[in-house]
């Protein structure tokens, strides 16, 4: 029986069937497993050897106990002793208990006593020894030998040899104590011969003659060493914690029992309660800070400890009274419960960081960012307003800006008309260069207006089938493709929520960038290929896969240090004597691609051919 409350630790089949409160016992409380003992004495004797150490026995103690609901009595021959824990404290009582009830059946009670103790021996795997005081000779079974890594008969001096030497005191104690209480117990480590150290606990019962004098010792040995190891290890944990929480960045302290008494504390928790050292150790808590129980920290800490779950919040605003005033901390806080071995909670460990600065500094962060977006969204709208009115105004002048060119481009044909086998070779070329210019110019206006076009986004998204639309195109282009021999393969395309015709357009302007930007003595060879990518490698803020679709020439190709360039507006690497073009192509597929909420690039591009990747989702939400 251990503890203050004699928790049942150790029971063998004998005692419980005498308790008659069957096998479910271990853990349970001995005084309310068997309450009808009060007022017979038996609790007072075990506290008495509680408190002194001094055993007590008794014989033919007559004991009332309920069985089966029933008042029965019995007659006892009992004794408790103490039992020590390594350091030589009391921690518990060891109580022997005979049933004498009826002297007729002595020998038959004491036959099936000893039948019972063989059993729980060989169950518990208890070694048996017995001391012969007068040949000091020491009977053992095997399983003694084995617990004391002896193979062998050995005398009780070699027994003795194979105690470690700082124990051998320990051993010596115990048998001059056994000598004066006739009870023996100690646990020691053993040496086996391999070096390895066992640790071992030996109880025994001495035999006096009728004079007083010891004749023999009886008792059983038990190899302990796991639950020594384990308990080791245990109080090396409970270091290795204490260090850790004492050197912990973070305020942390442990509180024990249900007023969560200040245990242990790291100076990261004084600084954030305000106090001393020797103001906080060992103390409840919540008297020293009251005012943090007053805000419900306290309810919070009780709830924990009581049920076991554990609570965490972050940034809760507390008011301290710090530095002679009230301030108010924001702390993240988490409190987990301690569990002990029963199952039941110990304490709490309690973990804070104290956040302060930062919230302070987020929420004038917050502040600043709500009269910046205020701004922001002032700013945004008066540029819708611009972009729509620069939209119109494209618009409207490029329409203006038609009717003049098709003047100078007729005026200009009538001119060579009318003209016709009197200009000079030098009036011709002025001609030629009037036309050319006028046609540039269309073309620009043209680019222009589907440019000024993309700024809108009142167009409806459809079902688009991209490889309809790329038919299309190749059937647009198949004239030159066939003058220029070009090669246009591609992978079958997806269908996907887009405009069909900016589509269109993108797929234009690409095919007919790579048909256009090759040199004379080389046929195009194109190549369309489309990767489905997921979420997390497409657009992140898009809820669905998107697609990536490269067009891969061999043409002219782009230095790398242009590949962002040449997506402005009226961008051009080349004069327009070498190759013909606006300047606007390529700003319009960056546009067509951001209206669809997907993006385009000239990554990989070398001088060897140019490559332009088109990411586009498969919807748009």
């Amino acid at each position: 029986l251990t503890g203050e409350d004699f928790r049942i630790r150790l029971a063998n089949p004998a005692i419980m069937d005498a308790w008659g409160k069957g096998t479910d016992v271990l853990g349970k409380s001995f005084k309310s497993l068997l309450p009808e003992l009060e007022g017979q004495d038996v609790f007072k004797r075990i506290d008495k050897v509680y408190n002194t150490g001094i055993p007590f026995h008794i014989e033919n103690e007559r004991l009332d106990i309920v069985i089966d609901e029933k008042w029965q009595s019995y007659f006892y021959n009992y004794s408790v002793t103490p039992l020590f824990d390594t350091s030589g404290n009391i921690n518990g009582v060891v109580n022997y208990g005979a049933n004498v009830t009826e002297l007729n059946r002595v020998k038959l009670q004491i036959e099936e006593a000893e039948e019972k103790a063989r059993l729980a021996i060989t169950s518990a795997e208890l070694g048996v020894y017995e001391i012969i005081y007068d040949t000091d000779e020491m009977i053992t079974d095997k399983r003694f030998k084995q617990i004391w890594g002896i193979d062998e008969n050995a005398t009780s001096t070699q027994y003795s040899e194979a105690i470690h030497p700082e124990d051998l005191i320990l051993r010596m104690k115990a048998h001059d104590e056994s000598l004066k209480s006739g009870l023996l117990f100690f646990q020691v480590r053993i040496i086996w011969k391999d070096q390895s150290i066992h640790w071992v606990r030996a109880t025994g019962k001495v035999i006096f003659d009728d004079e007083g004098n010891p004749l023999k010792t009886i008792g059983i040995v038990q190899d302990v060493t796991e639950s020594v190891v384990s308990q080791n290890k245990i109080q090396e944990s409970e270091k290795a914690l204490r260090n850790i929480i004492l050197q912990a960045p973070v305020a942390m302290c442990i509180l024990r029992g249900p007023d969560h008494i200040v245990e242990i504390a790291n100076n990261k928790i004084l600084e954030l309660m305000g106090k001393e050292k020797s103001e906080v150790m060992f103390k409840p808590l919540f008297n020293i800070l009251p005012e943090a129980g007053e805000q419900g920290l306290e309810d919070i800490m009780h709830k924990v400890y009581n049920t076991g779950e554990r609570f965490t919040v972050n940034e809760m605003p507390v008011d301290l009274h710090r530095n002679g005033k009230i301030e108010t901390v924001y702390v993240n806080f988490v409190y987990e419960a301690i569990m002990r071995g029963e199952g039941l909670n110990s304490g709490v460990l309690a973990v804070a960081l104290d956040v302060t600065p930062q919230v302070i500094a987020r929420l004038k962060i917050e502040e600043t960012v709500a009269h910046r977006t205020k701004d922001l969204a002032d700013a945004n709208n008066n540029l819708q307003k611009s972009n729509a009115e620069l939209a119109q105004f494209a618009y409207i002048a490029s329409h203006d800006l038609q009717e003049p060119l098709r003047k100078i481009a007729t005026f200009a044909n009538m001119l060579e008309t009318k003209m016709q086998g009197q200009l000079d070779e030098k009036s011709k070329e002025y001609l030629f260069k009037i036309n050319s210019s006028t046609q540039r110019m269309n073309n620009l206006i043209t680019d222009i207006l589907s440019y000024s076009q993309l700024v809108k986004n009142n167009e409806t998204f459809k079902k688009v089938n991209l490889n309809e639309i790329l038919e299309n195109v190749i059937n647009d282009y198949d004239l030159l493709i066939e003058q220029k021999q070009a090669s246009i393969t591609h992978d079958a395309l997806p269908t996907i929520e887009a405009i069909p015709l900016q589509m269109s357009q993108l797929f234009y302007n690409l095919i007919g960038n790579a048909l256009k930007f090759v040199k004379k003595d080389k046929k195009p060879v194109i190549t369309i290929t489309v990767e489905k990518m997921d979420r997390q490698s497409a657009i992140p803020e898009k809820n669905a896969p998107s697609y990536k679709i490269q067009f891969t020439d061999n043409g002219i190709g782009i230095l790398p240090e242009y590949t962002n360039q040449i997506f402005n507006i009226f961008q051009r690497l080349h004069g327009k004597l070498d190759f013909n073009g606006t300047g606007i192509g390529l700003a319009m597929c960056k546009k067509i691609a951001l209206n669809h909420n997907g993006d385009i690039n000239a990554n990989g591009s070398t001088l060897n051919g140019a490559v332009f990747t088109v990411i586009l989702p498969a919807k748009q939400n």
